[in-house]
C-alpha cells in the first residue's frame, strides 16, 4: 500500500512539475508588479496555513490559505506566483513538521492546481487585475475556480482512497458534499481579496 502512495505522489509531482513548466514557457517574462502580488499573496497563504484550523469529527486541519492563492492568479497570474505558492506551501509544511511524503503529496498537488488555474485564466482571455479589477472576465474566472475545485478534490480523494482501499468515486463524492457549501461562499472572497490589493 505504500508503495502505491508513493507512486502515487511521484506522479502528481511530474505532473505538478510539467504543468508549472507549461506555465513558464507560454509566458516567461512577468513584471516587477506581478513579482510583488505573488510575493504578498504567497505570505498571506503561509500564514492562513501556519493558522489552519482542525475539522470537526475529521482528522484533518483545513484553512483559507486557498484564498489568496486563488486572488494570486486573477492578480498576477504569471510563473512566479506559481512559484512564490510552492515555496510558502513548502514553508508551512516543514513548520507544521509533516511527514515528507504527506508534505511532498501537499506541495506538489498546490503546485498543480495554482499552475491548471494559471493556464485556464489565460487561455480563455483573463488579463491580470492588476491592469483593471473591475473588468473582470468571468468565463475565465470561474474556470479558474472550477480548476481549482475539480483538481484540489480529485487529489486529495486519490490519496485517500488509495491508503484507505476505498472505491474513488464514493471518497470524492463524499468529500465534495461536506464542503461545498463552505467553499460556494468562501469563493466570493477571493475577489475581494484582489480588489483590496489592486486599490490598497
Amino acid at each position: 500500500m505504500l508503495d502505491r502512495i508513493k507512486l502515487y505522489v511521484i506522479g502528481l509531482v511530474a505532473l505538478s512539475g510539467a504543468t508549472a513548466s507549461w506555465v513558464f514557457v507560454g509566458q516567461p517574462d512577468t513584471t516587477w508588479p506581478e513579482v510583488r502580488a505573488g510575493i504578498l499573496f504567497a505570505f498571506l497563504s503561509c500564514i492562513s496555513g501556519l493558522l489552519a484550523y482542525k475539522k470537526a469529527a475529521r482528522s484533518e486541519a483545513g484553512s483559507i490559505a486557498f484564498l489568496p492563492m486563488l486572488a494570486a492568479v486573477m492578480v498576477a497570474p504569471s510563473w512566479f506566483s506559481v512559484l512564490a505558492i510552492g515555496v510558502a506551501t513548502t514553508i508551512v509544511e516543514i513548520a507544521s513538521r509533516r511527514v515528507p511524503l504527506k508534505a511532498t503529496f501537499n506541495v506538489a498537488q498546490a503546485v498543480l492546481w495554482v499552475s491548471a488555474a494559471v493556464l485556464a485564466y489565460r487561455y480563455l482571455g483573463g488579463s491580470p487585475l492588476l491592469l483593471d479589477a473591475l473588468k473582470v472576465n468571468y468565463p475565465a474566472f470561474v474556470a479558474t475556480l472550477f480548476t481549482f475545485a475539480t483538481l484540489n478534490s480529485t487529489a486529495v480523494a486519490g490519496a485517500i482512497a488509495i491508503s484507505e482501499r476505498q472505491p474513488f468515486v464514493g471518497v470524492w463524492w463524499s468529500r465534495l458534499r461536506a464542503t461545498f457549501v463552505y467553499d460556494l461562499f468562501a469563493l466570493p472572497f477571493v475577489y475581494l481579496f484582489a480588489l483590496c490589493y489592486v486599490y490598497w
